[in-house]
C-alpha cells in the first residue's frame, strides 16, 4: 500500500457509518434488485443487493437457455459465525473493517458486521466482506459466451425459501463503468487539498457503481498512486475528499475513477493540480524576561520548537500602550532567542514585545509586553510621614512620596514586630497611590486586641526596594468572647446550687460571671471567677425557690459574651425539720382547737395537722396547704378524736409526727 493511503483507513471509521450506501442507493427498494449477476470472461459473480432482515442465507439455481434449473450449492450459502474465521477471510482488510465499525475486538466486529445497515454497504465494497456475510457466490463453471438465467432464493432461519428473483445474462468479459467522474476540482488549503467532483445520481437496475478511487502524484512521486485503499462510497450530494497527507509548498496532481461492485474502474476523470500553502503563523513567543545591565537591557525568551521557524522580530515602546517600533533590521536567528538593546537611557522604563516568523513569511502576533530598564542599584528612600488610623478593625495608612524621581510604586508590610513583617501587597501599588487600607484576612478586619507593626517601602523602576517606614497600631478589642460550653447547674443535697461549665474557645478570655434570676425577674450577677475556674457554689439560694442560672465569659478588654441558655434549679435538702412541741388540744364551742410551739428552722414552710379515731388508727391530714401559724381549728373535731402535728420545710421534708393527743376540756 502506498504510504499516502494510510490516512484513509484511519478516517474510514468516521466516514463509513454516517455515509452508508444504503441511505442513497439500496434504500430505494423500488429500484434496488435482490441480487446482481455480473459476468466476467468465464465467471459470473452473484452478489446480493437489497435483502430483508429475516434473510439467513440463500440457494442459487442456474439454467442454460430454456433448460431446467440446476441447484449450484450443496448446502445453503450463509455467512460465518466464527470471529476467527472472519479474520482469516478478511486478511489485510480486517483493519479497515474494524475501524469502519468502530469495533474493539473480533467478536464485536463480526456482531456489527452482521447488522444489515452495516453489512450490506460494506459487502458491496469488498468481496471478502460479502464472503464473510454469505452474500456472494462465484460461478466458475459458466462457459464463455453462454446464456444463463440465475435464480436466487432467500432462506429464512428455518432454511425455507421465502423470496426469490431471476436474472438472465450472457457470459462475456465484464465491462467497466462507462461513466467517469466529471468536473473534478481541487482547492488548496493550509495542510490539505480539498477535492470535489460530479457523478450522475443512482438510477437503479444495472447501475452498480458503488464508489470512487482517488489517485495522486506529488512532486516527489514518479507516478500516480491510489490514495484510497478502498473505494470512497458513492454518496450523492457530497462527492468530496480531503487529502490531509500533503506538505505545504509542494504541488499535487489528482484524478478519480468510478468503481463498480466487482472492482472494475472507469476511465480517469480530468486531472487537476493544487499546491497547499502555509497560512498558519507560528506560536507567539513566550517566557519573555529582561535583564538590566550597565547602559543596556538584555531581552530573552523561550526557543520556538516549531520546525518551520525562520526567526524573530523584537519591538520596543516607552509605555505599555504605546506605539511599538521594530528594533532589528534582520530577522533574529531562530536558535538565538535573545536581543541586547543598547539604545536606552538610564532612569527610563521600556517595554518590549517579540513576534515569531516562519519560513512562509507568516508572522505571529506580538507577545505580551515586558518592561526593562538600565541597571539601577540605588534603592529609593522610605516614604515620609507615615500615619495610621484604625476604624472598624481596619487600618487606614497614608504617607508622602520620597524625593526619588524613579519611584515605581510601594509595598505594604504587616507583622508583630519589625523583624517578622510580611508583604500584604504581592505587586507594587501604583506610585500615585499614597494610601492603603489593610482589611485583614478575607477583608474581615484585623484581630481585635492585637497589636501590629505596619510598614511601607518604595520600589523604583529597576525594582530596587528601599527600607520601609514603620508604624505600630493597636486594634481595639470590641469583640466579645465566645460562650462557655457544656454549661450545667444542679441542686446539692445540702441545699446549695453547684454551677459548672467548660472553657470558652476565645484565646483572650479572662474570666467568667455567674448570674441568677428568680422566675419573672432580671438575672443578677452573683459571682465572678478567673479564667482557670470552671465551677461556682451558690450558698445564698433559698430552698424551695425556682431559680434560673446563666454564665458569661469576659475577655481581657472587659467584653462580655452573651449569656448561656438558662438552667432551672430548685434548691432543696434532705434533712427533716424538728417535731413540733408544746402541743395542746382543747374542746371549744365550735370544734377542737390545736396549738403548738413554733419550730425554729430557716427553711420552714409550715405545719400539717392529722386526725384519727384511735391512737393507733389511720391519720388523715386536715389541711390542704401547710399551716403557716401555730394553731388550727378542727370544726368537725370531737372529744373522741386523736391528733398529731408535723413540721414541713421548703424542700418538702416532713418531720416525725408528734405523739397522738386527745382533746381535753378548756381549763381541764
Amino acid at each position: 500500500m502506498h504510504m499516502r493511503g494510510r490516512k484513509y483507513i484511519e478516517k474510514i471509521g468516521a466516514i463509513i457509518l454516517p455515509i452508508l450506501f444504503l441511505c442513497n442507493v439500496l434504500a430505494q427498494e423500488a429500484k434496488a434488485p435482490l441480487f446482481f449477476a455480473l459476468p466476467d470472461k468465464d465467471k459470473v459473480y452473484i452478489i446480493l443487493g437489497q435483502t430483508p432482515r429475516s434473510f439467513m442465507g440463500f440457494n442459487l439455481y442456474r439454467k442454460e437457455g430454456a433448460g431446467a434449473y440446476e441447484k449450484l450449492n450443496d448446502v445453503p450459502i450463509t455467512g460465518t459465525l466464527d470471529p476467527t474465521y472472519m479474520v482469516a477471510i478478511l486478511g489485510e482488510e480486517y483493519e479497515w473493517v474494524a475501524n469502519a465499525l468502530r469495533a474493539d475486538n473480533e467478536t464485536e466486529c463480526l456482531f456489527k458486521l452482521r447488522q444489515p445497515e452495516n453489512g450490506i454497504p460494506l459487502s458491496l465494497l469488498s468481496r471478502k466482506v460479502a464472503q464473510v456475510l454469505g452474500r456472494i457466490y462465484i460461478d466458475d463453471k459458466a462457459k464463455a459466451g453462454g446464456s444463463y438465467t440465475y435464480k436466487v432464493a432467500l432462506l429464512d432461519w428455518s432454511e425455507k425459501e421465502f423470496l426469490s428473483a431471476e436474472q438472465s445474462i450472457m457470459v462475456a468479459p465484464h465491462q467497466p463503468p462507462t461513466q467517469s467522474p466529471r468536473n473534478l476540482k481541487a482547492e488548496a488549503k493550509d495542510g490539505e487539498v480539498f477535492l470535489t467532483w460530479e457523478y450522475p445520481p443512482y438510477k437503479g437496475g444495472n447501475d452498480i457503481v458503488v464508489g470512487f478511487n482517488i489517485y495522486s502524484r506529488g512532486e516527489k512521486d514518479e507516478k500516480f498512486y491510489k490514495i484510497t485503499p478502498l473505494p470512497l462510497l458513492r454518496w450523492e450530494g457530497t462527492l468530496s475528499y480531503r487529502d490531509l497527507d500533503v506538505d505545504n509548498g509542494f504541488t499535487y496532481h489528482y484524478y478519480i475513477t468510478s468503481v463498480d461492485i466487482i472492482g472494475a474502474e472507469s476511465a480517469p476523470s480530468n486531472t487537476v493540480s493544487a499546491k497547499p500553502f502555509d497560512k498558519t503563523p507560528p506560536a507567539i513567543p513566550s517566557g519573555l524576561e529582561t535583564v538590566s545591565e550597565e547602559a543596556k537591557v538584555s531581552i530573552r525568551w523561550n526557543l520556538s520548537l516549531e520546525l518551520d521557524i525562520a526567526g524573530y522580530n523584537i519591538f520596543r515602546a516607552t509605555s505599555i500602550t504605546g506605539d511599538f517600533q521594530k528594533l532589528n533590521k534582520e530577522l533574529i536567528a531562530p536558535d538565538s532567542p535573545y536581543y541586547t538593546d543598547e539604545e536606552v537611557v538610564a532612569g527610563n522604563l521600556y517595554f518590549y514585545r517579540v513576534s515569531a516568523v516562519d519560513k512562509a513569511g507568516n508572522e505571529s502576533k506580538m507577545s505580551n509586553a515586558i518592561s526593562g530598564a538600565v541597571r539601577d542599584t540605588t534603592p529609593p528612600q522610605p516614604p515620609r510621614n507615615l500615619t495610621a488610623e484604625v476604624k472598624q478593625r481596619k487600618v487606614y495608612l497614608k504617607w508622602e512620596a520620597p524625593p526619588d524621581k524613579d519611584v515605581k510604586g510601594y509595598y505594604v508590610y504587616r507583622g508583630n514586630t519589625e523583624k517578622d513583617i510580611l508583604s500584604i501587597t504581592p505587586n507594587p501599588l501604583p506610585k500615585e497611590q499614597l494610601e492603603y487600607i489593610d482589611e485583614g484576612f478575607r477583608k474581615e478586619g484585623l484581630v481585635p486586641g492585637d497589636s501590629y507593626v505596619l510598614g511601607v517601602s518604595a520600589v523604583d523602576n529597576s525594582y530596587n526596594e528601599g527600607k520601609p517606614a514603620f508604624i505600630k497600631v493597636e486594634i481595639p478589642d470590641d469583640e466579645p468572647p465566645s460562650l462557655p460550653v457544656s454549661f450545667f447547674a444542679r441542686a446539692r443535697e445540702d441545699g446549695k446550687v453547684e454551677v459548672t461549665w467548660q472553657t470558652s474557645m476565645s484565646r483572650d478570655v479572662n474570666g467568667y460571671r455567674i448570674y441568677r434570676a428568680e422566675e419573672g425577674n432580671e438575672p443578677l450577677m452573683i459571682g465572678e471567677v478567673g479564667k482557670e475556674v470552671f465551677s461556682f457554689i451558690d450558698d445564698k439560694a433559698e430552698k424551695g425557690k425556682r431559680y434560673l442560672y446563666q454564665v458569661t465569659a469576659v475577655d481581657k478588654a472587659g467584653n462580655e459574651s452573651e449569656k448561656t441558655k438558662p438552667v432551672l434549679v430548685i434548691p432543696s435538702d434532705i434533712e427533716r425539720p424538728p417535731t413540733p412541741r408544746g402541743i395542746k388540744v382543747v374542746i371549744a364551742d365550735n370544734g377542737v382547737r390545736i396549738s403548738w410551739e413554733a419550730v425554729q428552722v430557716e427553711d420552714l414552710l409550715g405545719y400539717n395537722v392529722y386526725r384519727a379515731d384511735y391512737p393507733s388508727g389511720i391519720y388523715q391530714k386536715l389541711n390542704e396547704e401547710p399551716v403557716k401559724g401555730t394553731s388550727f381549728l378542727d370544726r368537725d373535731g370531737k372529744a373522741s378524736h386523736y391528733y398529731k402535728i408535723t413540721a414541713i420545710d421548703t424542700s418538702r421534708n416532713e418531720s416525725i409526727p408528734s405523739k397522738p393527743q386527745k382533746p381535753v376540756k378548756e381549763g381541764g
